[in-house]
């Protein structure tokens, strides 16, 4: 649906990616992995309906970017950013989320006022923030 949304990361650590895929509107939230020795996708994590990545509550139109944002880990996390100004970087480790950071709904990443239109993309642990003003931000580990 319009609502699906997804991710790729190296999430069980393995060196290949999986891909983290969402869908608020039915509450449902998986890890996907494919296995090329039979040509099959295993799931390596679901949370059977919850409505929640973690501590992370699914809405419509949320922006979810995955990376290694963190120093001290070489966990995946994700940064999930909702149109309401709420954002949080959850780390995934073998099935378990952990929230690490969240804003308490303040509408901003550091100084980086939340917009709806927000894009996001990450590189190397490296987040990179867009309006469509114009105006761009990074924040690096």
């Amino acid at each position: 649906s319009s609502s699906d949304g997804h991710t790729v990361a190296d999430f069980d650590g393995d060196g290949y990616d999986e891909i983290l895929f969402w869908n608020p509107g039915g509450g449902w939230a998986a890890i996907q992995k494919f296995n090329s020795n039979n040509n099959t996708w295993n799931t390596i994590w679901q949370n059977g309906g919850s409505g929640y990545i973690g501590g992370w509550q699914m809405n419509n139109g949320d922006k979810i970017v995955s990376g290694n944002f963190e120093t001290s880990s070489s966990n995946i996390d994700i940064l999930a950013v909702s149109s309401g100004g709420n954002a949080g970087i959850l780390t995934y480790n073998n099935g378990t989320w952990t929230t690490d950071w969240y804003n308490n709904g303040n509408q901003y990443i550091d100084n980086w006022g939340i917009n709806s239109d927000d894009k996001y993309q990450s590189l190397n642990g490296t987040l990179l923030f867009l309006q469509s003003s114009g105006m761009t931000k990074t924040y690096s580990k």
